[in-house]
């Protein structure tokens, strides 16, 4: 779901996890002087890596695949 900078600040003022996410991104751009666009990118592949690696039980819960 998108979400526009109004909704997205609200969140962030009232969503501890949000707030904690959107902190840690901050510095990673702003200490790696990574762009908005490269944050994006390896934060997409690092979900899809993580979906192709791990398989979830019926629950929702991860199961690691064997090697």
């Amino acid at each position: 779901m998108a979400m526009n900078f109004d909704k997205c600040r609200e969140r962030y003022e009232n969503d501890a996890d949000f707030y904690y996410m959107v902190t840690m991104f901050y510095g990673i751009i702003f200490e790696n002087r990574f762009t908005v666009s490269e944050l994006r990118d390896a934060l997409t592949f690092a979900g899809l890596k993580f979906e192709m690696e791990n398989v979830r039980g019926i629950r929702g819960n991860i199961i690691k695949k064997e090697e």
